[in-house]
Parts: structure tokens; C-alpha cells; sequence
């Protein structure tokens, strides 16, 4: 008799929250994007603290983005071991987009289109012009784009999403924060 062990792992979910004043209310943290430039805040940061063992696979949700011109749109996540993996970039042109649910999975069978519009769905990191850069504190490229990339380090600590507008006259936000 043969007896394999197979050791199920824990799922764990994080998210940007923020305190809705004295009333203890948890609400999600909005990030908001302008015109030209860095995202407030720069970089988002969820603290994951307590987790045990090792990362097998990382997923990230993007809950309720809006943008006028998606296409000017880079999304950067840093895991606290400073590897980064770059999730979106040069993607879905000049159709604007509202309130739409993103998660950004090495598994999915999609990705996101260059020109065309981007609509809620589960998407692997999609790049079209991989020479994409962002202004300190992010680390500096080149950039993954493979989430795998993550297996194997250390869960705990600060896990980073930056978030940068690269051409002038168009604005977005993500209201409902990222997990």
C-alpha cells in the first residue's frame, strides 16, 4: 500500500481598508487616479502579518475601476520580498470603463485586450509595450508578468499596488479598493 500525503493549503484573502472616522465602520480604501501621474495614495499597501508557510498562488482583485482612457493605465504589485510583477499595461485603448472587476490570475484563459473594451472578468497580467517605468518608490524594471513568479516566498509583510497614469487628460480611481 502506497499512502501519498498531500498537504491542502490555507487560502488567506487581504484588502485595502480604511476606518470610516471615530465610528469604527471598515470601508474600502478608494485609490484615486489623475490626469498625468502617480495614484494617491503611491503605492496602496495591505500588511499581511500572521500568515505561516509559503506563497503557492497569488490572485488579485481590483474592485470597481473607472479610468477615461485605460490604456494610460500601469498597475504594479511589489510583494514585501521586492519582487514585482507588472499587471496591467497599455490595455484597452481609448474606451473608458466604469466600475469594472478585475482579477488578475496566472490561470485564467483571458487576457486583457490591447484595443476593445475591458469588462469585469479574470485576466493574467497583460503588457503591450514592456518598457513601462514608475516613479520612485516602485522598483525599478524590468517587470514580470507572472504572478507564479511569487511561489515560494514569504506571505508576510507589505504587498504593494502602484498605480500610474503615463499620458496627460484622462482620470480614473478604484472605489472599492483591491484584495
Amino acid at each position: 500500500v502506497v499512502t501519498n500525503l498531500i498537504e491542502m493549503g490555507v487560502s488567506h484573502s487581504f484588502t485595502n481598508i480604511g476606518v470610516n472616522g471615530s465610528q469604527l465602520i471598515l470601508i474600502p480604501a478608494t485609490v484615486t487616479v489623475p490626469s498625468f501621474g502617480a495614484a494617491g495614495p503611491y503605492p496602496s499597501s495591505l500588511n499581511v502579518t500572521n500568515v505561516q508557510g509559503i506563497v503557492n498562488r497569488v490572485r488579485v482583485h481590483i474592485h470597481g475601476l473607472t479610468h477615461t482612457f485605460p490604456g494610460d493605465l500601469d498597475m504594479l504589485l511589489t510583494a514585501p520580498n521586492g519582487q514585482s510583477v507588472l499587471l496591467m499595461a497599455d490595455t484597452g485603448r481609448e474606451i473608458a470603463i466604469s466600475d469594472v472587476e478585475l482579477t488578475f490570475d496566472d490561470d485564467s484563459g483571458n487576457i486583457l485586450p490591447e484595443v476593445g473594451l475591458i469588462t469585469s472578468g479574470s485576466y493574467r497580467p497583460t503588457d503591450y509595450q514592456p518598457s513601462d517605468s514608475f516613479p520612485a518608490p516602485a522598483p525599478a524594471g524590468p517587470y514580470s508578468t507572472n504572478l507564479f513568479s511569487l511561489r515560494g516566498i514569504d506571505p508576510n509583510g507589505t504587498w504593494s499596488l502602484y498605480i500610474y497614469d503615463d499620458t496627460d487628460q484622462s482620470f480614473g480611481r478604484i472605489l472599492n479598493g483591491w484584495s
